[in-house]
């Protein structure tokens, strides 16, 4: 992981200037309480990991904000597949919860987003970690991660476990059991019917324990002690 050398004051004002206001939330019921008051429903959103040394991640979401809300960044409710998903999980565990800031715009977000893409020079939406692509940004974050106070705190077997899951499945790219033609890997390997497929049904509770998430019960498409916090 390094530092850049925009600043990210920079950042934030150039996104201020065509927004029509901004917020800072901590918890998923306050996102959603945004979403609900917002005319336009469209967002960019900064989620701030570290200030030392500077870390952040940003993205855009539309319509009811699922694409932040269903990431990891507030808690590990397993909807949707979305890939940053497990990297936003374990930079909860390296760094606690974030500050996020959130941009409401009155029009589509893409000329937006990619200024500031290009004002970082970055081919993904991470700065301050070192990689060309996703998976070695995940990798990054998993060596991060294996460094932490919390995964120091895990049972060996379970980490031992949640590793093959990371090496095998995660990064393993396997083929999808029912099409020969498409590759698995990233937020489609956190879904527990493909792991039963593949034979890696037994790497379940290791995952689960390690990024302190259930899998949905058969019959469900989300966690039973996550449906309160939904409705």
């Amino acid at each position: 992981m390094e530092e850049t050398p925009v600043p990210l004051n920079e950042v934030l004002k150039l996104l201020r200037e065509a927004s029509l206001r901004s917020v800072v939330v901590q918890s998923e019921q306050e996102w959603v309480n945004w979403t609900e008051r917002s005319s336009y429903k469209e967002w960019i959103y900064v989620v701030r990991w570290s200030d030392n040394p500077l870390m952040f991640t940003f993205g855009s979401t539309g319509g009811d904000g699922r694409r932040l809300r269903y990431s990891g960044v507030f808690n590990s409710i397993l909807i949707g597949r979305p890939d940053y998903r497990v990297d936003f999980i374990m930079m909860r565990k390296i760094f606690g919860a974030p500050k996020i800031e959130v941009f409401d715009y009155d029009r589509p977000t893409d000329d937006r987003y990619e200024q500031v893409m290009r004002k970082l020079k970055l081919t993904h939406p991470w700065y301050g970690i070192k990689a060309t692509e996703a998976g070695d940004l995940t990798k990054s974050i998993y060596v991060g991660f294996k460094h932490s106070k919390y995964w120091k705190s895990l049972e060996k077997e379970t980490q031992k476990v949640f590793e093959e899951f990371m090496t095998d499945v995660y990064f393993g790219k396997l083929k999808h059991p029912r099409n020969a033609t498409r590759e698995c890997y990233w937020g489609d390997t956190v879904d527990a019917e493909f792991l039963e497929l593949a034979n890696k049904a037994h790497l379940i509770p290791a995952i689960e324990k390690v990024l302190e998430l259930e899998f949905p019960k058969k019959g469900f498409k989300i966690s039973i002690k996550d449906v309160s916090k939904i409705n």
